[in-house]
């Protein structure tokens, strides 16, 4: 159906269009996680851009699969209702969230009774492992969460080839990361190091408030 280039061209238009508008409409939930990341990381731009790079390369991943075994089958097995074939899977989204949020509480609360990872360089090897794995899982994670137009790009898998799907599954991918790097590199990085930098008691407040915004809002997402 999709074997002519004129009407591809259109899907993946249509495709890159979806990616923007889904990753517009995820920022708030996803700008408050990966900017736990970052205001974790104090501002670190290496480490903040490992730290993006995982997140999206697992959210890739889980997108990639969804494209592939919706070409492989040519059945639609992603629902609106959260279901993946007979598994339920949009709470893994939010309970990833509440645990991030609980994290980050216990980590400011272990800097402020430690004063910082001075005294404790066991604590910051950790945190270390830590952001380099935790990313991924989200990203995954999040690229397992049914929404409309994931569900919408499964159905345009369906009728296409393995290698079309895996395309169109990149492109996905791609366009809905836009929006979240450019809130986060630009908004959130510049935030970060000034307010460390002028106003390190600001700093602190907002870190505790975003850690409870993940709380919030993945608790939300579960009711």
């Amino acid at each position: 159906m999709y074997g002519d280039v004129t009407v591809f061209s259109a899907v993946i238009l249509s495709t890159i269009l979806m990616g923007l508008s889904c990753g517009t409409g995820c920022s708030p939930a996803i700008g408050a996680l990966l900017s736990s990341y970052v205001l974790n990381l104090d501002g670190n731009t290496k480490k903040s851009v490992k730290t993006f790079i995982l997140f999206f390369v697992g959210k890739m991943i889980a997108i990639l699969l969804v494209c592939i075994i919706s070409s492989l089958i040519g059945t639609m097995f992603v629902e609106e209702k959260g279901y993946f074939g007979k598994y339920k899977t949009d709470i893994l989204m939010p309970v990833f969230l509440i645990i991030n949020g609980i994290y980050m509480m216990i980590k400011i609360y272990k800097e402020y009774k430690n004063k910082g990872c001075n005294s404790c360089k066991k604590n910051c090897s950790n945190n270390e492992k830590y952001y380099s794995v935790s990313p991924f899982a989200g990203g995954f994670l999040y690229g397992l969460t049914p929404c409309m137009p994931l569900i919408i790009i499964s159905g345009y898998a369906i009728n296409l080839s393995l290698i079309k799907g895996i395309i169109l599954g990149m492109i996905f991918s791609i366009a809905s990361a836009f929006s979240p790097i450019i809130i986060i590199l630009v908004i959130m990085k510049l935030l970060a190091v000034n307010m460390i930098k002028d106003t390190p008691y600001c700093y602190k407040i907002v870190r505790i408030m975003i850690s409870i915004f993940l709380v919030i809002i993945g608790t939300k997402l579960l009711i």
